[in-house]
């Protein structure tokens, strides 16, 4: 027998389905994980939902935006998670680095169980509307869940400009070394442990560590690891080691993605450069850790919402309704 929140969630599935009939720029696919009891809702606007013309004729937009829709199997007593893996960079949309974006789309602070899938998809077309008309050009949107685990696979299907497995470095004299994921964004600098489970070798990955490239204050790469520095406030700094062989090519992605954020940091040289004198001025410890200007404070993760509380009994009635439903079709 199904509980009251597998019904309700069914409810809400057969629901969002029924858009594919309904509305011609919306097309939605569900994924079913039985083993975890939770959902993919893989969601498909068509560039026409815009109501710019600036937009409808540009040839760099994709014709498709995709979304996935995750409901976790604590939902709707916990909120899903919304992401966006369509690069809207040509028109300032940075929605796609790997952030949840669901309460910017609901505008709302709080989940709210009584908000349906459905809802929550049909919101989207006037959020990419209203957000490209009132923001343009804001870059740090959405959240980041510290200590929360995320599917490799959606990780994955985000554009990046760099994923791959390296060694952190947690401490260097008892050569004590942890596999990572980084994840290098247009926009953002992320770290994930590995959360190995029986269902795949890339089960879940658990964020440990984000900031945003601009808060990086310098970098460094020796012949044994490289090492960023980040600037959380005026006094303090966070420093990362790595063990790596793509030492120059991270931190030419990095220093390439701020020229592309319009930043000067003033430098003249190419970074092969600036390791090569690095290399030679050891003992210049001032000028190897102001490669990069402190450009802004690394902001702090928001705390997960509280979980509702009395779910089942504020429920009920809406089992009752699919219940009654269900009854007159078979007295029909």
């Amino acid at each position: 027998m199904k509980s009251i929140k597998e019904k309700i969630i069914l409810n809400q599935i057969t629901a969002c389905e029924f858009l594919n009939n309904e509305n011609n720029n919306i097309s939605v696919f569900v994924q079913q994980i039985q083993a975890k009891k939770e959902y993919y809702i893989n969601i498909t606007l068509s560039k026409k939902i815009f109501k710019y013309d600036e937009i409808l004729t540009n040839n760099s937009i994709p014709l498709d935006i995709y979304f996935i829709l995750h409901l976790t199997p604590n939902y709707p007593i916990s909120a899903p998670k919304l992401f966006c893996i369509t690069s809207l960079r040509p028109i300032n949309l940075n929605l796609c680095d790997a952030k949840d974006i669901l309460y910017l789309v609901l505008e709302k602070e709080k989940w709210d169980n009584k908000i349906s899938a459905k809802d929550i998809i049909l919101k989207l077309p006037d959020f990419l509307n209203n957000f490209y008309e009132k923001n343009r050009g804001i870059f740090f949107i959405g959240r980041y869940h510290l200590n929360m685990e995320y599917d490799y696979k959606i990780l994955s299907k985000i554009p990046y400009t760099y994923l791959n497995e390296i060694d952190q470095v947690i401490n260097e004299k008892a050569n004590l070394i942890e596999k990572r994921i980084l994840l290098i964004t247009d926009l953002f600098f992320l770290i994930f442990s590995f959360e190995r489970g029986i269902f795949s070798y890339y089960n879940n990955v658990k964020l440990i560590f984000w900031a945003s490239i601009k808060s990086i204050f310098g970098m460094k790469n020796t012949e044994k690891m490289f090492q960023f520095e980040f600037s959380k406030t005026e006094k303090q700094r966070i420093f990362l080691f790595f063990k790596t062989q793509n030492g120059n090519k991270i931190m030419d992605i990095v220093l390439e993605n701020l020229r592309n954020m319009g930043i000067d940091y003033s430098i003249n040289k190419k970074p092969t450069d600036i390791i090569d004198q690095e290399m030679k001025e050891k003992n210049k410890a001032k000028n190897e850790s102001k490669l990069l200007p402190k450009i802004e404070v690394l902001d702090d993760d928001k705390k997960e919402d509280n979980k509702e509380e009395n779910f089942d009994n504020n429920n009920e009635n809406n089992i009752d309704n699919i219940n009654n439903k269900e009854n007159d079709s078979e007295n029909k």
